[in-house]
């Protein structure tokens, strides 16, 4: 992967910490719009895991995630 892709996904993941439902288009193909599935850690339910799929190319990436206390 290159550091300009890596880059594009980094801001990505930034985005959809923030906002899992905010369109983000995909930093591989940057033609479709990345989904986000949130799947919880059944070990720890203090987190969970968020998984981004592109919804064209199929590109995927996925982030750790920590509830914070409100």
């Amino acid at each position: 992967m290159n550091s300009e892709i890596t880059k594009r996904w980094v801001d990505a993941a930034i985005a959809l910490k923030a906002d899992s439902t905010a369109k983000t288009l995909c930093p591989v193909c940057q033609q479709g719009f990345l989904k986000v599935q949130d799947v919880k850690n059944k070990a720890n339910p203090l987190e969970f895991e968020r998984h981004l799929t592109c919804d064209t190319c199929g590109a995927y990436s996925s982030l750790r995630m920590s509830l914070t206390a409100k």
